[in-house]
């Protein structure tokens, strides 16, 4: 069966001398693990769609007896140049990449995950920050059906409530509270790791940067 799907690229891994499995979240048929064949080959046209942080339209084989599609054509509609040339805001767009994939089943479509990844990675290429990646934190374990317990503050709590209902776009200039950002960041990566099992590399590597910056700094 061949298909066009609307994707974001999750990750992406080398397979063989040529190939690339790559991770994508798409609008109507989820995530999906699909092959790039010959792609690590020069001048390939198909390289560039099967990076992360690529969002394009997909032209996917699928078959009945394989759960890994096959890439066979598809356009770019966008690679977000103004986060990759940012390094933090580079690592905050790959860690909401990876808490979609560490939170959703193969194949299991949802148009409003596919919805909410694409208006965060808009916001955050237009001078998005930290009050972005938040906000899709708690929207994305709301849309899974995992959301964060309800305890913390009042202060906490009415951070939580802005953060889910003001427009993802304008949520740089919303004013927070260093503490009060703080304490939620680590409250949804502690809830996250629970629920998927395992450790996010963004925030280790977050962690890791972090730490050598002020080691820089001393």
């Amino acid at each position: 069966m061949i298909v066009n799907a609307w994707g974001v690229v999750l990750s992406r891994r080398d397979h063989g001398e040529a190939d690339r499995l790559c991770t994508i979240y798409t609008e109507n048929l989820g995530k999906l693990l699909v092959r790039f064949s010959g792609v690590n080959k020069p001048g390939r046209k198909l390289k560039a769609l099967s990076e992360p942080l690529s969002w394009g339209e997909y032209r996917l084989y699928l078959g009945w007896k394989s759960d890994i599609g096959k890439a066979i054509g598809g356009q770019l509609i966008g690679s977000f140049p103004s986060i990759r040339a940012d390094l933090e805001r580079t690592v905050a767009a790959l860690g909401c990449l990876e808490l979609l994939q560490s939170l959703t089943a193969d194949r299991d479509p949802n148009p409003q995950k596919y919805s909410l990844l694409c208006e965060t990675l808009l916001a955050l290429e237009g001078g998005g920050g930290q009050g972005t990646v938040l906000a899709y934190g708690l929207r994305l374990l709301d849309l899974a059906g995992l959301g964060l317990p309800e305890n913390g503050s009042q202060e906490d709590l009415a951070l939580r409530r802005r953060l889910r209902l003001l427009p993802l776009g304008g949520l740089s200039e919303l004013p927070l509270e260093r503490l009060a950002a703080w304490r939620l960041g680590e409250a949804l990566h502690q809830h996250a790791e629970a629920q998927a099992g395992r450790a996010l590399k963004c925030r280790l590597f977050s962690e890791s940067l972090r730490a050598s910056v002020e080691g820089l700094a001393r």
